[in-house]
């Protein structure tokens, strides 16, 4: 009797401990399963906020401030006067690269206090852009002219050749043979659909954003990543002022 009771509880103590193993065994499973999964969900959000952040990037392209401006008879030109009677409006066209670093400087003058920024975009599919494609992973832009509101475009001032590469804008500092070949064949693009969706183009396009420009402002020419053209006003630092001004 008391050999099958010591059996009996050694059989239980050794079920026990199977149990407890099984336990622990699945536990640890979970914990390394939970771990997977939780490691699986830190990666997809980082690389979501990427693609939340690559959809919506922004890039300085130009900076422009008014140097002076004139009324009919030459004279300077109150900040109170009114567009229509601003004659000429002098600006400063500070061009930057890649990396937002001034590489150009050029004054302009137009008539009237109107400018135009005239460009020709290429704009790829969201999904490109937002995966940080290398070639299709930003709007590309070739800067085009300069004209106002009482100047044609046709008779603007020319910012970038017709046909190339604006090396400010290129994706790297040789320019890809796709990009050669977007510049190439812009306005094929623009008008093949078949052509676009070859070259996987959203679309192609020219486009121009414009306002009146005044003295005391930091005007900022930038491209979404994803969309087009910006022309932002913000209040000029004198220091930034002074900088922008003085020779390079």
């Amino acid at each position: 009797m008391s050999k099958l009771l010591g059996s009996t509880v050694l059989f239980a103590l050794a079920v026990a401990i199977a149990y407890t193993l099984v336990i622990r065994s699945d536990s640890a499973r979970h914990e390394r399963e939970l771990a997977l999964l939780e490691a699986r969900s830190a990666e997809l959000t980082r690389t979501y906020e990427q693609m939340i952040t690559r959809l919506g990037a922004e890039r300085r392209i130009a900076e422009i401030v008014v140097t002076a401006r004139r009324l009919a008879d030459g004279q300077p030109a109150p900040l109170d006067a009114p567009g229509w009677k601003v004659a000429e409006t002098d600006l400063l066209y500070v061009e930057l690269d890649g990396k937002g670093q001034p590489i150009t400087r050029r004054s302009f003058t137009i008539a009237g206090d109107v400018a135009y920024f005239d460009a020709l975009t290429v704009k790829f599919r969201s999904e490109d852009v937002a995966r940080g494609n290398p070639l299709r992973g930003k709007t590309l832009i070739l800067m085009q002219r300069i004209y106002s509101s009482r100047i044609a475009p046709d008779d603007g001032i020319m910012l970038d050749t017709p046909g190339s590469v604006p090396t400010a804008y290129a994706t790297a500092e040789e320019p890809s043979r796709f990009e050669e070949q977007v510049w190439e064949r812009f306005w094929d693009i623009a008008t093949n659909p078949d052509l676009a969706r070859e070259m996987d183009v959203r679309v192609a396009q020219g486009e121009a954003v414009y306002k009146p420009l005044l003295p005391g402002r930091l005007y900022r020419l930038t491209v979404d990543a994803a969309g087009g053209m910006n022309l932002i006003v913000e209040a000029l630092d004198p220091a930034v002022e002074a900088a922008m001004l003085s020779d390079p």
